[in-house]
């Protein structure tokens, strides 16, 4: 099943009040990042991460947002958290997402016992990820250009499986 989504703009963005400098910025980088593609087709699974994601990023926007002296998102790092979302291929699922305490955006799929796969991606488009299965941990940096890192699709796919579309 899949469902045409059309990003004029973003979900968290419909019933925007903020209001300042920091709002402002906020609303472009999202609507910069909307523009990468004007209408896409993803699958059902895959829309939800990007309703996350804006979630996850809004709940963050603020020094020390989890009580534990986090840097607020930065809203780079949301850009490029949706550049990254969009290229993954409809066939592997969706993944859990949210902010790490310095402020880079993250994924994570936990595939059942020993098979986890967790990147970050921050403002400058440096993706970190780390996987495990079984016994067997791997890591590493990739750049997100356009598409997909092969790399990075190749790691990710040791652990998560992919369905069928």
């Amino acid at each position: 099943m899949t469902l045409e989504l059309s990003l004029t703009l973003p979900p968290a963005l419909r019933w925007d009040r903020g209001v300042g400098e920091e709002a402002q910025r906020v609303r472009e980088y999202a609507l910069d990042a909307a523009d990468y593609a004007s209408s896409i087709t993803l699958a059902a699974s895959n829309s939800a991460p990007l309703d996350s994601l804006f979630e996850a990023f809004t709940s963050a926007l603020h020094p020390d947002w989890d009580g534990l002296g986090a840097a607020p998102a930065d809203p780079r790092a949301l850009a490029n958290a949706i550049q990254f979302l969009l290229s993954l291929p409809t066939t592997f699922p969706a993944p859990d997402v949210g902010v790490d305490p310095d402020g880079d955006m993250e994924f994570e799929w936990d595939c059942g016992p020993e098979r986890v796969f967790t990147l970050t991606i921050s403002p400058d488009g440096v993706i970190n990820y780390a996987g495990m299965v079984g016994s067997s941990i791997f890591h590493g940096s990739e750049l997100l250009y356009e598409g997909l890192p092969s790399a990075l699709s190749a790691a990710l796919a040791r652990v998560v499986p992919a369905s069928v579309p």
